[in-house]
């Protein structure tokens, strides 16, 4: 074998090894991708029917009339879970009378703590 050879034998063994050990890094970072995705996300909210929620604003300013968005209150009313239709959608009505608000997801929700008093 000359020495010309022996070059490119170790040119392909050093490309394959580099190859690999490339795979074998993108592996990792995926697996570390994924598991910061999943720390990212947090705990999941399971609500229960009859338990007492808020309904986030959907608030935009109108300087015409001198409201702005800052100034208005983040959540609204005190509603009652009354079905849960999708896994992550609940139904929710008005405690005091049952009248229907509608379907919202639970990103549009907050769970209200209840006071023992």
């Amino acid at each position: 074998m000359d020495v010309r050879q022996s070059h490119r034998v170790y040119c392909l063994y050093v490309r394959q090894l580099t190859r690999e050990e490339i795979m074998k890094g993108s592996r990792k970072l995926e697996t570390l991708r994924d598991l910061r995705q999943k720390n990212r996300k947090g705990e999941v909210t399971v609500l229960k029917i009859e338990d007492w929620v808020l309904l986030k604003n959907k608030v935009t300013s109108d300087t015409r009339i001198h409201q702005f968005a800052k100034f208005m209150p983040l959540y609204s009313g005190l509603y009652k879970i009354i079905a849960k239709p999708h896994p992550n959608t609940y139904q929710i009505a008005d405690p005091v009378t049952n009248e229907i608000k509608g379907v919202y997801n639970m990103t549009n929700l907050k769970f209200y703590h209840r006071r023992d008093d």
